[in-house]
């Protein structure tokens, strides 16, 4: 479903769309919980790989990356940052995996990381950390994390095919997006979902003489989404996003 976010009708609209974001998740809410309910036995499914991710400053990123066993092909990487832990089950499996459950058949390498500063990986965690000064080398921030990343994933991952997704909510969904503000050429897919960047139009504000409205403050030049394969699997079929 494509819900297509209009510049005016304030908060009426905001209740539509909210309400029509919400029916159309419930079946996937259901569909999940039920998947939660029998996992599969991922170490059967996959080969999995514990690695520390080199950034430009020399600070490592924790990353799991689990591979499909008996891949016939170069496979595309799924890569999801997350502040959130990586919850490997008793085997030592990450649960994020039941995310993607309906995309295994597809073949996917899946790769989890901690972002800097967060359970596995080294660094100092800044909320929502602002953008670079890229004219400091050095300098980091999500989009370079990312980047610096994707250019491991694909240099180190055996048997991938040199495209990479990456995909989030929340919070995650907000990494996805900072991750557009320096793309690496590899990256050739996004989804980020119910991202907090914008918070002038996420939150309302409770000032009697202020009305925050998607109409009067319009989203920063360096967040506009970008055209991009959806289906990065095969380059033959695209569609813009």
């Amino acid at each position: 479903m494509t819900i297509t976010w209009r510049r005016s009708g304030g908060l009426a609209t905001a209740a539509l769309l909210g309400a029509a974001i919400i029916a159309s998740l419930a079946p996937s809410v259901r569909r999940t919980a039920a998947q939660e309910a029998s996992p599969p036995d991922y170490s059967q499914l996959f080969d999995k790989r514990d690695v520390m991710v080199p950034a430009r400053d020399g600070v490592k990123l924790h990353t799991e990356i689990y591979t499909p066993k008996n891949a016939g092909e170069p496979l595309p990487i799924l890569l999801t940052r997350t502040p959130y832990g990586l919850s490997d089950d008793e085997k030592g499996f990450s649960r994020h995996l039941a995310l993607y459950r309906e995309m295994f058949a597809g073949g996917y390498i899946f790769a989890f990381q901690d972002i800097r500063g967060r359970y596995g990986s080294e660094g100092q965690f800044v909320m929502q950390r602002d953008p670079r000064d890229k004219s400091d080398p050095k300098s980091i921030d999500e989009a370079s994390d990312t980047y610096d990343t994707v250019d491991w994933l694909v240099r180190n991952v055996a048997n991938n095919n040199g495209r990479v997704g990456e995909a989030g909510i929340s919070y995650g969904g907000w990494l996805t997006t900072m991750a557009l503000l320096e793309p690496h050429p590899a990256l050739k897919a996004v989804s980020e979902q119910a991202s907090p960047a914008d918070r002038a139009t996420t939150f309302i504000t409770t000032a009697p003489s202020a009305s925050v409205t998607a109409s009067n403050t319009p989203p920063s030049s360096r967040l506009q989404r970008k055209t991009t394969r959806l289906n990065f699997r095969k380059p033959t079929c695209s569609i813009g996003i």
